[in-house]
């Protein structure tokens, strides 16, 4: 913690490690600094001489805004420290001294970055033409004055930050076209601040709903009748259909496109359309809940509700019995969503292919499958290979099978706690469970105790040690006492998981190289 290397590659990794550090090097500048950019609250442990050191300070305020609300308030009436930070995020003008609130060098630099910032600003200022300009150039318009807002420039500039700014302009600009298609190419929706005669322009209301069809709910009556424009809007966003005359909700040209672009659109569809193969097939490829709103009769269609599980497994759901009970149907359905396979045909649930797909999709179908299938070796062999946790639901005799607890632990160290105590002895299983990649492991949160769960002979043997600590570094919690003294053994732990440290003998707290490890891995003094 005296060791300047061994600080500075802590706080370069993790800012708060400052907390950690000697406080010889927490009055250290490069090492403050060096924190302070990496997390602005690593300030908080810097040494007082530090933290009141200018150039420090004015540093951080360079990288970070956010260290104003961390420093000595005697920096809050700094200028030039005040001016980098607003630089950086206007809005940090709210914690400058009040003296510079009135400062207009500083208030425009906050206004310049983030109009809103001039919420902060001394009263005086908000009234200062200059400052509200630049305000309002940066969207800020509801601070503007009326001859501001009546200001075509002005606006322009405010609506093009920040379309929603059109809301507060002229009587005269939300009637200028020029100014609401600019603020509608930045915020569709703000076509509901726009003067009506614009609201019935079809450029004007075409560049708002083609982004978002909501839009439509603003725009003249006459739009959601027409169907040349209902029809291009709805190929874009299919949502608009919503927002469109009933009669188009009938029109199949209309509702195609809708359905295509939004399979949900089904729901705005006149009941006749709902019965339409080509619209329901169309929708449920899309979406495949649609097939809940689709006339009832497509629900023993193949073709239909095929399209619709593969969307989403657990529209099995509203499958037809007939359905149920058709394997393609079934497995296309648990490929997507293993849980499905609750609502198979009983016949189904004791197919291999189907239980075997539905659980490499979630383990937990398991509940699901046939209750013979737990003793069947061959579906369990095949099941662990895939997922070394399903020897849990394996009937116990397989829990004593070698190949079968083998190839489980091949897959996941977790499987070595489910078998019998006999294959815990075993030096080829250990060491296949704990040499298991921890980052392709299902249950990593467990793999370091595997080594835990093997017996107790193998926490002494350092081949079988040295291979899981590579894997998980923390596993050095169930070493035997002996190899936590071993340096080959702490420094492959730290070298994984720095924090191993912790579980390591104490004299390796004085071991420069072991410690170097351990924070360039983890950043923890």
């Amino acid at each position: 913690r005296k060791d300047k290397e061994v600080v500075l590659a802590a706080v370069r990794h993790n800012g708060l490690a400052l907390a950690f550090a000697d406080k010889s090097l927490r009055k250290h500048k490069e090492v403050v600094l060096a924190a302070v950019q990496v997390n602005s609250r690593a300030l908080d442990y810097a040494d007082e001489t530090v933290r009141s050191d200018r150039g420090v300070v004015l540093a951080a305020a360079q990288h970070t805004s956010s260290v104003l609300e961390y420093i000595d308030k005697s920096f809050r009436k700094d200028k030039a420290l005040i001016l980098a930070a607003v630089q950086q995020h206007g809005g940090a003008l709210k914690f400058a001294d009040v003296t510079l609130r009135k400062d207009k060098d500083v208030v425009l630099a906050a206004v310049q970055q983030r109009g809103g910032a001039l919420e902060y600003a001394d009263e005086t200022l908000r009234n200062d033409e200059e400052v509200v300009h630049a305000a309002v150039h940066a969207g800020a318009l509801e601070y503007g004055d009326n001859s501001l807002r009546k200001d075509k420039n002005v606006v322009l500039a405010a609506v093009r930050k920040d379309g929603e700014a059109l809301k507060y302009a002229d009587e005269t600009l939300r009637k200028d076209k020029q100014v609401v298609l600019a603020a509608i190419q930045n915020k569709s929706w703000a076509l509901k601040y726009a003067d009506i005669s614009l609201r019935k322009d079809k450029e004007v209301v075409l560049t708002a709903v083609v982004p978002n069809g909501s839009a439509l709910e603003y725009a003249d009556e006459t739009f959601r009748k027409d169907k040349e424009f209902v029809l291009a809007a709805a190929k874009r966003d299919g949502g608009i259909l919503r927002w469109a005359d009933e009669s188009l909700h009938n029109d199949k040209d209309v509702v195609l496109a809708a359905v295509k672009q939004d399979g949900g659109a089904l729901w705005w569809v006149d009941e006749s359309l709902r019965k339409d193969k080509e619209v329901v097939l169309a929708a449920v490829q899309q979406n495949g809940y649609a097939l809940t709103v689709a006339d009832e009769t497509f629900r023993k269609d193949k073709e239909i509700v095929l399209a619709a599980v593969q969307q989403c497994g657990c529209l099995l759901l509203f499958a037809d019995e007939t359905l149920r009970n058709d394997k393609e149907v079934v497995l296309a359905a648990v490929l997507q969503k293993g849980g499905a396979l609750r609502w198979a045909d009983e016949s189904l649930r004791k197919d291999m292919d189907i239980v075997l797909a539905a659980l490499k999709q979630d383990r937990g179908a398991l509940a699901w499958a046939d209750k013979s299938l737990p003793k069947d070796k061959e579906f369990v062999l095949a099941a662990v290979k895939q997922d070394g946790g399903m020897l849990m639901w394996a009937d116990e005799s397989l829990h004593k099978d070698k190949e079968v607890v083998l190839a489980a632990v091949r897959q996941t160290g977790f499987a070595l706690a489910l078998a019998d105590e006999s294959l815990r002895k075993d030096k080829e299983i250990v060491l296949a469970a704990v040499q298991m990649d921890i980052f392709a492991d299902h249950y990593s949160y467990a793999l370091r105790y595997a080594l835990h769960n093997a017996d107790v002979s193998f926490r002494k043997d350092k081949d079988v040690v040295l291979a899981a600590v590579k894997q998980d570094g923390g596993t050095l919690l169930w070493v035997d006492e002996s190899l936590r003294k071993d340096k080959d053994v702490v420094l492959a732990a730290v070298q994984q998981n720095g924090y191993a440290l912790t579980l390591a003998d104490e004299t390796f707290r004085k071991d420069k190289e072991v410690v170097l490890a351990s924070v360039q891995q983890c950043g923890c003094l």
